[in-house]
């Protein structure tokens, strides 16, 4: 039911199963994704779709110490989107020339998620420089302090480390980079920063 139900809708708009056709649709070679919690990771194991998972609980173990990619691998059935788990580890990593001004590039982000918690709405993100000079509350400066000391920013050598670190313990086969940026330049040289470090573009 749920969740399960949505995504064996869309399987059969795809293989032809459904009581409507999909046009165009049917017989399509797309490649389906679920984009998963913890708890629907084991929804896309079931129905043998490659799984999208990330975020600061993607390593937190269950009672029987498996993590989530863990329970995916276990519970997985082949199917014809996938012959064997396939995990996709979504990033939000943010790199710069500097420890100082790559750990920067996380402020804005951080500081909407904590001031739309304050005011209730998620507003454009402010540029790091409005951030420092924002008066925050006692309440409201921990929490941006702990949602920046959980961010993957700072220097390249940093933030690869932390990426490699993260794809050696869940053996993710793919690394999706996300990560919110206040200016396009910084989000594209962070990016670049990436790509090179891990040889997808000559040094």
């Amino acid at each position: 039911a749920g969740f399960a139900a949505d995504i064996a809708e869309i399987v059969s708009y795809l293989d032809g199963t459904a009581a409507v056709l999909a046009s165009p649709g049917m017989g399509a070679a797309v490649r389906l994704f679920v984009l998963a919690n913890g708890a629907s990771a084991v929804v896309a194991a079931h129905a043998g779709i490659p799984l999208v998972i990330g975020g600061p609980r993607v390593l937190e173990r269950d009672g029987r110490g498996l993590t989530a990619v863990d329970r995916y691998r276990e519970a997985f059935r082949p199917s014809a989107f996938a012959p064997e788990p396939y995990v996709v580890l979504a990033v939000a990593a943010l790199a710069a020339d500097d420890e100082a001004t790559g750990r920067d590039l996380a402020l804005p982000e951080a500081w909407a998620f904590v001031d739309a918690a304050s005011q209730g709405a998620y507003l454009p993100l402010e540029s790091p420089d409005v951030v420092r000079s924002t008066v925050l509350t006692p309440r409201q400066q921990v929490r941006l302090d702990q949602m920046t000391a959980n961010a993957i920013a700072g220097d390249i050598g940093t933030v690869s480390t932390r990426i490699r670190e993260l794809v050696t313990a869940t053996g993710a086969d793919e690394v999706l980079l996300t990560g919110t940026f206040h200016a396009l330049d910084a989000a594209l040289h962070s990016d670049g920063l990436i790509a090179e470090a891990f040889g997808l573009i000559p040094h």
